[in-house]
């Protein structure tokens, strides 16, 4: 079978439901967990999804891309994932042409790029969205 997005996206969901099964199994006796809260036919789903899937590849998938990152929010309260050398009083910023949202780091009048950054609602186009529709504005950086 060739690999597809679709696919890739089965699998990883496959994955979580391996995870949040095995998560299950391991909690005390007088935990309630997760699970007890899920309708039987939802609770039957995420059994059926999970298969013979791996949990350990879901908490790899998930070290990998978050690996050397850290979490940040901006003013405005949106939450994020950045750079590890990210600190107080970076900028991120959607560059014209780019994916995703670069962190950058004010240097006298100029700045310095110091990497991309995760930020939902803000990759895949959205901002050019958000700009058209005036919730953003055009503001010119020399990056040094």
């Amino acid at each position: 079978m060739p690999v597809t997005e679709s696919n890739i996206l089965e699998q990883q969901l496959s994955d979580l439901a391996a995870y949040i099964l095995e998560f299950e199994r391991i909690l005390p006796s007088d935990d309630t967990g997760f699970l007890a809260n899920l309708l039987n036919r939802d609770r039957s789903w995420l059994e059926s999804l999970a298969g013979e899937d791996s949990a350990t590849q879901f908490i790899q998938d998930m070290t990998w891309t978050s690996m050397c990152r850290r979490v940040f929010r901006t003013c405005d309260g949106h939450i994020g994932l950045g750079h590890r050398t990210m600190r107080e009083d970076d900028v991120c910023v959607v560059l014209q042409g780019s994916g995703y949202p670069m962190v950058l780091r004010r240097c006298g009048h100029y700045f310095a790029l110091v990497g991309p950054a995760l930020l939902y609602g803000f990759m895949d186009g959205e901002a050019d969205r958000l700009r058209s529709d005036r919730k953003l504005f055009h503001q010119e950086f020399h990056i040094i």
